[in-house]
């Protein structure tokens, strides 16, 4: 078992993860990135590893130092594991795919196979694509259901910030919900859009995969999806499993 972390713009989520008999998050907390950071519910003699997946570097160091005071297990960064695991990419730049989305592509290969589209919904929301042959194709970013409130926060004179809730409807009867369902189903139909011109560019049926903290608000209202809120924490494991 391994204690895996994955740190992003938004939350920060601690997991234990078993890939040994079959891939399961035992236990898993998810803390905002305002919250005071308390990792002592995961001490565990079991732990054979730590696994961190961060894009945000100022909070890696913080979390590492936590972690060492529950467990001794040694720890290792996706970051710096990625070189080991089989992952044809067919970007531009290589090394420029960021730890999250490694993992992302990784844990859709493992779970799921291949062809795959991957949606992954956080401050920002990525699409990642993936060929029958494990060729990491390419991606797509956008404003995603965290950013997207930021984003009309901070640029406009009186839209406030809300907390996203559930919707039934595209259409909003006051300042609050029209900002709400927005967002929603804006993803939504970007989800559907980059799904065709995905499955175009891959010539093939994919699997299609949801995933990310702002994924729960919109899950209900896609077809033929595949929602795993785990998938990058599995992802994460599975690399560390590659590389030993």
């Amino acid at each position: 078992m391994e204690l895996v972390i994955d740190i992003g713009n938004s939350f920060i989520k601690c997991a234990w993860v078993d890939l040994k008999h079959r891939p399961q998050v035992l236990k898993c907390e998810r803390f905002t990135s305002k919250q005071k950071l308390n990792f002592a519910n995961f001490k565990n003699p079991a732990i054979k590893a730590v696994v961190i997946c961060s894009v945000v570097p100022s909070v890696t160091k913080k979390v590492k130092s936590l972690v060492k005071q529950i467990t001794s297990a040694k720890i290792y960064e996706v970051k710096n594991l990625k070189k080991k695991v089989k992952l044809n990419q067919l970007t531009a730049k290589e090394n420029e795919i960021g730890s999250d989305l490694f993992a992302d592509l990784v844990g859709a290969r493992y779970l799921y196979g291949m062809p795959a589209v991957i949606f992954d919904i956080g401050t920002v929301a990525k699409v990642l694509g993936l060929d029958h042959n494990n060729h990491f194709i390419g991606a797509s970013f956008l404003p995603g259901s965290f950013g997207a409130v930021q984003a009309m926060n901070i640029n406009t004179a009186s839209l406030p910030t809300i907390k996203l809730i559930a919707s039934r409807s595209p259409i909003g009867k006051d300042t609050h919900m029209s900002i709400n369902n927005g967002v929603i189903y804006s993803l939504v139909y970007a989800i559907e859009g980059f799904t065709r011109d995905y499955t175009k560019a891959l010539k093939a049926k994919p699997k299609v995969i949801i995933t990310g903290g702002g994924a729960r608000l919109i899950v209900d209202k896609l077809k033929n999806v595949i929602y795993n809120p785990h998938l990058t924490l599995i992802g994460s494991d599975y690399i560390y499993q590659e590389n030993l």
